[in-house]
């Protein structure tokens, strides 16, 4: 086995994980007008792939505890591919909201379960090195995904982005199987799994989780939220909207690598991620003065740089906390925790924002994300992870 190829094609396969994300995003007004949408029908298309996305975050990672990373990662890919070109052909609400849901499920049977496959492959010194690049994958896919939509937005433009994105993602569940032949796996059996998630909650890994609330907000709130509260705020055309929007994808780049390669090098690992989490937050309370398309672009990639590194380091200490054969259940674990964060933060956001101001929304999501991040430095102050191999685990 190279495992350069397994790499290759597991951060290839990320960045078509990304593209699927993002594959309603700006071509929704063109989904709406074909399948005769109300304006909460409409709504409901996205969070039929969080709906989807939420649960199969924990059983994806059961499944791969019994089944194995590799297969997991392979069928879910599988799934998304699948379910995305069926996607493409529905010709009611019903039917596309179930194909999201299900290209949702496949997306999340992809996430944790690759990551864990290239995390135990690599030492354990480089784990914020090799999740920053698996961040930065799906960073620039969301990225071309948004871009991609603008392309694509025409009334039957968003049936073939959907074809399109789904038939990359079959093409990359064929390569992955292929580059991950070799990789053998054992079994962990039913007891395993159970034990890894009791290991998981007793030890309060969860911790780790809420940590970086932040990054998970700001994922949520930019990438679902933006174009429709910039266009109500100052008036922001949709066009440079989604520019904005993918600039918080595509400068993940910088903290999916940079960054996140210098916490592996750092001599206090606590503090410079403490660091980039408060620095995050603070970035919340200056988002009510981007009133332009200008200070917006350059705010909201300050905030794709810091949410990368920080979601990077945030899973290579999930890694570290647990055995090698708890990987894929904590990290699924810690992603359903982060996706309660982000199905609820949107919905949060606007509701303040309406009732109000959005000055208001933006300060409080901010103070949120500290708190979460002080709760997880006290408990911090007992155990470390930044210093032992499994210092929060406590076992």
């Amino acid at each position: 086995m190279n495992s350069r190829y397994v790499y290759l094609s597991v951060y290839l396969a990320r960045f078509v994980y990304g593209l699927n994300w993002f594959s309603t995003s700006t071509t929704l007004p063109f989904i709406s007008e074909s399948l005769h949408l109300d304006p909460l029908q409409t709504g409901f298309i996205g969070t039929a792939f969080y709906l989807g996305l939420i649960p199969f975050q924990f059983i994806g990672g059961a499944i791969a505890s019994q089944f194995g990373p590799k297969r997991t990662a392979v069928a879910g890919l599988a799934v998304m591919g699948v379910f995305s070109i069926l996607s493409a052909y529905s010709s009611s609400f019903f039917e596309i909201s179930l194909f999201r849901f299900f290209t949702g499920s496949g997306a999340a049977m992809f996430s944790s379960p690759a990551l864990a496959l290239i995390g135990n492959l690599s030492l354990t010194e480089r784990r914020a090195s090799i999740t920053g690049l698996y961040n930065t994958a799906f960073g620039v896919g969301s990225g071309a995904g948004i871009l991609m939509g603008i392309l694509f937005a025409y009334p039957h433009g968003w049936a073939d982005l959907l074809a399109l994105d789904g038939a990359l993602g079959l093409v990359m569940s064929i390569i992955v199987y292929v580059s991950t032949m070799k990789i053998s796996f054992k079994s962990n059996g039913i007891g395993n799994i159970s034990g890894s998630a009791r290991r998981f909650f007793s030890g309060k890994v969860y911790f780790l989780s809420v940590s970086a609330a932040i990054s998970t907000i700001a994922e949520a709130v930019i990438g679902q939220e933006f174009v429709y509260y910039s266009s109500i705020r100052f008036g922001l055309p949709e066009a440079y909207s989604a520019i904005t929007v993918a600039s918080f994808m595509l400068t993940g780049l910088a903290g999916g690598t940079i960054l996140s390669r210098h916490f592996d090098n750092s001599r206090s690992s606590f503090r410079y991620y403490a660091s980039l989490v408060v620095l995050e937050s603070a970035l919340f309370l200056v988002m009510p003065l981007a009133i332009s398309f200008l200070t917006s672009l350059i705010l909201i990639s300050l905030m794709g740089i810091l949410t990368s590194a920080c979601l990077s380091i945030l899973y290579s200490l999930v890694m570290k906390s647990g055995k090698r054969e708890d990987s894929s259940m904590y990290l699924g674990l810690n992603n359903f925790i982060q996706k309660i964060v982000s199905f609820s933060t949107p919905a949060l956001f606007i509701f303040l924002g309406t009732l109000y101001g959005f000055t208001f929304s933006w300060d409080i999501l901010g103070i949120a994300g500290i708190a979460a991040f002080l709760i997880f430095a006290v408990k911090e102050k007992f155990e470390s992870v930044f210093s032992t191999g499994r210092g929060i685990q406590g076992s």
